[in-house]
């Protein structure tokens, strides 16, 4: 990191020699005018590029009329939900979450009051948040290790994880513990792993 860019953050990323970001337009962002291409697309959040004319219009539309960040019921999350009914007519309710972390945890909550299991299930190579009950990673044996101190003693064993993209191999381990598995978690096109051949894998959870 720049000598004259301090922080005083701890987050992942903040380190002595961290690139800092500035400005972004498109698919390119900027540390101190040095141009770099964003493959991650902002983490998944900015798929049409970064200021995007249709995201400003957005938020032009939103600040006109006046809304802000409620913490009560509101208009906007009223609106949002018949959005989403008429993209997934199939479903009837919906939880909405300031993050993907959140997303998954109550995911996990409502997953564990339908089951009664306790047992996750995660393909590995996927990632689902700082979340403390997913914070592992995996050897070729698919022993786990922690990625974070501070964690509960106790997740660890309720976390299996399979590996991605081999049907074989998931399979023997799901047969074994099918009567205690709360849900499978999967990301379904991982940025490491953006092949035609995952397909088939995604097919046989159907």
């Amino acid at each position: 990191m720049n000598k004259h860019m301090k922080s005083n953050l701890l987050n992942e990323g903040y380190g002595k020699n961290a690139l800092i970001f500035d400005k972004a337009d498109g698919s390119i962002i900027y540390s101190k005018k040095k141009k770099f291409i964003d493959m991650s697309n902002g983490a998944g959040t900015v798929f049409l590029g970064h200021n995007n004319k249709i995201f400003k219009n957005s938020i032009k539309k939103y600040l006109k009329l006046k809304l802000s960040n409620f913490a009560q019921p509101n208009k906007a999350a009223v609106d949002i939900s018949f959005t989403l009914k008429k993209i997934f007519p199939e479903f009837s309710k919906f939880i909405l979450c300031s993050t993907g972390a959140e997303a998954n945890l109550k995911a996990l909550r409502i997953s564990r009051a339908v089951s009664k299991k306790n047992v996750i299930v995660n393909a590995t190579g996927s990632w689902h948040g700082s979340l403390d009950q997913l914070l592992f990673s995996v050897n070729s044996k698919l022993h786990k290790k922690e990625l974070s101190e501070g964690l509960d003693s106790g997740l660890k064993k309720n976390v299996i994880y399979i590996p991605y993209n081999d049907i074989e191999h998931s399979k023997k381990i799901l047969d074994r513990i099918k009567k205690k598995i709360s849900c499978v978690l999967i990301e379904p096109i991982q940025g490491g792993l953006p092949t035609d051949n995952c397909i088939k894998y995604l097919k046989f959870f159907k």
